[in-house]
């Protein structure tokens, strides 16, 4: 599994821990194809996985003498104009992406080399000449990178099952991250399932010079918020001008490229602004033959001439295949992700035939529309911790609550404390010349992100990379102060007409880049070009009520098939577990009480089985 993986001596030499190196890093290779280089000296053994990830990108970079060694995990742009500077100065061919010059860039810049790019990565840069170590991740903290303080060493990696196979880690369950999961769907800040193992937070650079180690924070969502917005019509054409930017910059990489696109918004958006060649493009969703996330590509496709590789979650799917992808969904994303989310993982292994590079509208929605909905995404009780404070709320959470339902109920009383603590601290971190809504999307900003959309791409990397323009640094920058960010709205609007202000800013766009795909329908029973004219608006509104008075909810992913072979195959290594009361999951599923609350249900079986395959 592509990754990073690595063991630095603050006091002693790695030499002893050289097998606990070998075993952390043989837990990341999942196949025949993952590729592992190690660099070794007295103070340091450090390792990545995937060096060749099928682009023929190198993971491994160094300057022209060698004192400045960078080693990358997912996915760094460099910026253009520091690349031309990089390729003038030191004679060295650049990438479209600019890889190799990260060590030239810290060469001159030190620790404001930062600046100078952007994405999703874990970086460790080794500066020879001043004995110092650089561990960096980027602004949204999306590849997860776990570490420990221990005996003198400094120990990471970007799995954490990786870091359970070093001897001096104890396998010791984190019950209070367990309990975070179940009431809020992750363990909160840095809290992992193992503990004293720690999650680093987002956007930070980790120093180790000798013996000591420093955490700097080097940018933060709360210098985002402006008092004075930008006018709606200014902020229309500048979004429109960055997207575009930012759409195609992370395509130029790669030849061909997958485009996600559903019956929404957000994808179609993105293929509106690609400058790619229809040959060198794809349209791709995934559904039951008959749902509307395959309908709608299709026929955009046949419509517009593009080429579409439908993903079915057909009956074969569910029978013969769900059972193995719903396992590695578990495993891929170190059971932070329940098996609901296994068609993630089918879709990118099948992609990654075609592709190793797909744009998706993840945090589109999430940045552009006020939220209104709670559930896998974000759960109500983070909903309710900012409505109402922690302190009201400790009934509702804790007691006889359906979140925790399947969880051992002595973790869940003698955790309570601790979590009341860290609700109590998330709230009073925040800065309070902010409205509420822009204070929960902090929450979004530092949590959501990283936790919901970062293990996507997490578990999709040992096929494909996952972009999303949306989460472009520059684009996030500015839409934070426009009336079009879901954070300059009120707190969790439920007016439809208001929250139909992001449909626009979409609409508006394939309007300017694409006018025949902005007149196709989307699922909500209406087109972007509809929500620009008054009859259309008309239109948009009796849908809404349409389908919020008649459609029901359909099993668009064939989960209630998978789940039937998967528990089938699976029942019986559940076994007795003293966290998780795997013998009430039993029982739910055997009478169907499960679909009373399948997300908690979901994801209960799944932390149980991650517990049962990740044990040392």
């Amino acid at each position: 599994m592509p990754g990073i993986v690595g063991i630095i001596g603050l006091r002693n030499s790695v030499d002893p821990l050289e097998k606990n190196m070998s075993a952390m890093a043989k837990a990341m290779v999942y196949s025949d194809n993952d590729l592992v280089k190690i660099r070794k000296s007295k103070r340091h053994i450090l390792g990545v996985v995937n060096i060749d990830d099928g682009r023929k990108i190198n993971k491994y970079y160094a300057n022209g003498d060698a004192s400045i060694e960078c080693m990358i995990d997912g996915d760094v742009f460099v910026n253009e104009e520091r690349k031309r500077k990089i390729h003038e100065h030191h004679n060295i061919s650049v990438s479209s992406h600019g890889q190799e010059c990260i060590p030239y860039i810290y060469q001159e810049c030190g620790f404001n080399f930062i600046n100078y790019i952007k994405g999703w990565f874990n970086i460790v840069i080794i500066d020879g000449k001043e004995n110092t170590y650089i561990v960096v991740n980027s602004r949204f903290g999306m590849r997860p990178l776990y570490y420990i303080e221990r005996n003198g060493y400094f120990i990471f990696s970007s799995e954490l099952k990786s870091l359970m196979e070093c001897s001096l880690i104890k396998n010791e369950l984190n019950e209070k991250a367990v309990v975070d999961y179940a009431l809020f769907n992750y363990p909160l800040g840095q809290d992992t399932y193992i503990r004293n193992v720690f999650l680093l937070d987002p956007a930070t650079i980790v120093t180790i010079h000798h013996s000591e180690v420093h955490h700097t924070v080097y940018w933060r969502p709360e210098n985002l918020f402006q008092e004075h917005l930008i006018s709606r019509e200014d902020s229309l054409v500048h979004a429109e001008y960055l997207l575009k930017k930012a759409v195609n910059q992370m395509h130029r990489d790669s030849e061909n490229i997958g485009i996600a696109v559903t019956g929404g918004f957000d994808g179609r958006t993105v293929l509106s602004l690609v400058d790619k060649e229809k040959q060198n493009l794809f349209l791709y969703s995934f559904g039951v033959p008959e749902s509307v996330d395959i309908q709608i590509p299709k026929q955009i496709a046949e419509e517009l001439s593009y080429h579409y590789f439908p993903i079915y979650l057909d009956d074969n799917y569910g029978t013969h295949l769900f059972d193995d992808y719903a396992l590695k969904t578990i495993l891929f994303s170190d059971g932070r992700s329940s098996l609901a989310r296994a068609h993630y993982v089918y879709a990118s292994h099948l992609l990654s035939g075609k592709t190793k590079v797909i744009l998706t509208g993840n945090c589109g929605s999430e940045l552009l529309r006020a939220v209104h909905l709670t559930g896998e995404v974000i759960s109500n009780n983070a909903k309710l911790i900012f409505y109402n404070g922690a302190d009201k709320k400790r009934a509702t959470l804790f007691d006889d609550s359906p979140n925790t339902k399947y969880y051992n109920k002595r973790i869940v009383n003698t955790t309570m404390p601790a979590i009341c603590d860290s609700l109590m601290s998330i709230i009073q971190s925040d800065n309070h010349r902010l409205a509420l809504n822009q204070r929960f999307y902090l929450f979004i900003m530092k949590e959501v992100f990283r936790k919901y959309f970062g293990t996507e791409m997490s578990m999709e990397s040992p096929y494909l990379y996952n972009r999303s323009p949306y989460l472009d640094y520059e684009f996030v920058d500015f839409i934070f102060k426009t009336p079009l960010c879901g954070a300059n709205y009120d707190f969790f609007v439920q007016n439809p007409f208001t929250r139909m202000h992001g449909q626009l800013f979409y609409s508006s766009i394939m309007m300017n880049n694409n006018k025949d795909l902005a007149k196709i329908n989307t699922s909500r029973r209406y087109s972007p070009y509809n929500l620009l004219t008054t009859a259309g608006r008309i239109k948009a509104g009796l849908a809404y009520l349409y389908r919020t008075l008649f459609e029901k909810k359909k099993d668009e992913y064939n989960l209630t098939l998978g789940l039937r072979h998967f528990m089938k195959n699976n029942r019986d290594v559940l076994g007795e577990n003293e966290f998780i009361n795997t013998k009430t999951i039993i029982a739910d599923y055997d009478s169907g009480n499960w679909q009373k609350n399948k997300i908690e249900f979901y994801k209960a079986l799944s932390l149980a089985l991650w517990l049962h395959y990740s044990a040392r």
